[in-house]
């Protein structure tokens, strides 16, 4: 579905009642992705599906705060970062968030199923091990710009938080700043080199 027409539908259901369908909806659309990205932001697969549970909680029953003002993208995985944060203030808890929902637990079980856990390629596991040495503020910055292209305005909002907003353009340097360090990473363990022969090669 397009985004815009995703977030009309939405908010067309919020505003017949239809709450529940709404956070299907948007569980459904953008959890793959959200599952994705914490797992990658998350080292330990446990507390990557802990944060799953938690987000998908906090979509079910805080649809109703999506008023359109924002892109649904944004929001959901502004939800995802602060559910991170969640786990990352108490890496021992171990306790996958009970969902009020047997509508969402089955949505969440059913997209845990399906996403797929391995990276296929080589040089794909390479690029993985070295994103796992930056921070996860530094993957999500990637994540979100490089990997799903969002728009530095929601970029600047996701990264922001009650005490500090991010504007536009500090985002754009923090992404400048992830690519450099990146780069470096690579380039220290030999990345580039096997890549540049590979391309003489073919």
């Amino acid at each position: 579905m397009d985004p815009g027409a995703l977030e009309r539908t939405v908010v067309d259901y919020l505003a017949n009642g239809a709450r529940d369908d709404a956070a299907a909806l948007a569980v459904r659309t953008h959890g793959p992705f959200v599952l994705g990205y914490l797992r990658a932001i998350i080292r330990e697969l446990d507390d990557a599906d802990d944060a799953f549970s938690i987000w998908a909680e906090a979509v079910w029953t805080g649809i109703g705060g999506f008023r359109g003002e924002s892109t649904l993208a944004a929001w959901c995985y502004g939800v995802a970062w602060h559910a991170a944060h969640r786990v990352f203030r108490d890496p021992h808890r171990r306790r996958r968030a009970t969902l009020s929902s047997k509508a969402a637990a089955h949505i969440v079980q059913e997209i845990r199923t399906s996403t797929a856990s391995h990276l296929g390629t080589t040089a794909q596991t390479e690029l993985a091990a070295l994103r796992q040495q930056l921070t996860p503020e530094e993957q999500t910055i990637l994540v979100l710009r490089l990997d799903r292209d969002l728009p530095w305005r929601d970029v600047a909002q996701i990264l922001s938080t009650d005490d500090t907003i991010v504007s536009e353009a500090a985002a754009r340097k923090r992404y400048e700043r992830v690519r450099i360090k990146v780069r470096d990473l690579a380039a220290a363990g030999g990345l580039l080199k096997r890549r540049s022969r590979d391309g003489d090669a073919s």
